[in-house]
């Protein structure tokens, strides 16, 4: 993953190219600008971003999520990401496979499963 940071020494904006990504780990790139080398500490933080749930004053919308394979297509909420399973009519009206029908016709009568 790039991302943009201030050089420490220069002040000035450098790429950096970060490959492994764990909170606290630490790696060290050379300044494009300066050539010093920097540190680049990776700091993994998780932000909760409260809204209001539109559904408790309307229904759910109903979305078909777009999923591969095709299968795993459930139904999610558009308003509060609730999800829900398809019905078989469901899947008969919009052309889902279940599980097995998509294994079996990847392989047939020897499916690994």
């Amino acid at each position: 993953m790039e991302q943009e940071v201030t050089c420490p020494y220069c002040g000035e904006q450098t790429s950096v190219e970060i490959e492994y990504l764990e909170d606290g780990f630490m790696e060290q790139h050379e300044c494009q600008k300066c050539h010093k080398i920097i540190n680049i500490t990776v700091d993994i933080t998780i932000d909760f971003n409260p809204s209001k749930c539109e559904c408790q004053l309307l229904n759910h919308q109903w979305q078909l999520t777009p999923t591969f394979p095709k299968c795993k297509t459930q139904w999610r909420c558009k308003f509060c990401g609730e999800t829900k399973p398809l019905t078989n009519d469901d899947r008969e009206k919009y052309g889902i496979p279940t599980e097995e029908e998509y294994f079996t016709s990847l392989y047939g009568d020897n499916t690994p499963f």
